[in-house]
């Protein structure tokens, strides 16, 4: 799993880049492209917190209506 998740955020670093190189017309130095990387991790973060929340939420639900 996790290197399905590294594989995924090489692939969108990569995309990031080409697409800013396009729109700037020039590549993306080393710090930018740090700084891009670590916003893709806090998103990816952002997104796994939520989704976990969500699901322990449904898991509360679902005890909180099986005791009634």
């Amino acid at each position: 799993m996790i290197a399905i998740a590294a594989a995924a955020w090489a692939v969108c670093l990569l995309a990031l880049s080409w697409l800013a190189s396009v729109w700037l017309g020039r590549s993306l130095s080393t710090g930018e492209l740090v700084l891009v990387g670590a916003a893709l991790v806090v998103v990816a973060v952002v997104v796994v917190q939520g989704l976990l929340q969500r699901d322990r939420r449904k898991m509360q639900d679902m005890r909180d209506s099986a005791l009634w």
